[in-house]
């Protein structure tokens, strides 16, 4: 808007996935898998390729049965 006021922009997209992988570890036996499967459609599909590295550093930092991701 021209001459008011500009609210800025937050993007959360990373801590929120990074807290839902932390709540799916200690919460719902993440921290057993030997599998991952990252997926999603639309614009989930989009988030899943955006996130892919991010998500699978943390596997293998954090999920030490973790045979494939």
């Amino acid at each position: 808007m021209p001459g008011g006021d500009v609210s800025p922009l937050h993007f959360r997209g990373q801590a929120i996935v990074d807290a839902a992988l932390e709540t799916l570890r200690a919460d719902f036996g993440l921290a057993d898998a030997t599998e991952l499967v990252l997926t999603g459609c639309s614009a989930g599909g989009l988030a899943t390729f955006l996130h892919a590295d991010s998500v699978g550093a943390w596997a293998r930092a954090n999920l030490p049965a973790l045979v494939k991701y």
